[in-house]
């Protein structure tokens, strides 16, 4: 029995990876997938899913990344 999709696994590791990371660092999708050992494309899609629902934040550039969009404390 499966309780949660192998995309549901991938965004909560995703989450719990960002909410451990010092407050404000922006954290590149690369790094995230190596720790986590998620496919890198597959991550990009997961993290675009929870930046639309409020959940994590992105920054476009040459040092852009990903950091929760509010504090770990607040995310249920």
């Amino acid at each position: 029995m499966q309780l949660l999709s192998l995309e549901g696994d991938y965004g909560l590791r995703a989450i719990i990876y960002l909410s451990c990371q010092p407050s404000g660092k922006i954290t590149y999708v690369s790094e995230i997938a190596r720790d986590q050992l998620i496919p890198v494309n597959f991550l990009f899609k997961i993290l675009r899913k929870l930046v639309k629902h409020g959940l994590v934040k992105s920054y476009r550039g040459p040092h852009g990344g990903y950091a929760l969009a509010k504090d770990a404390s607040g995310i249920t």
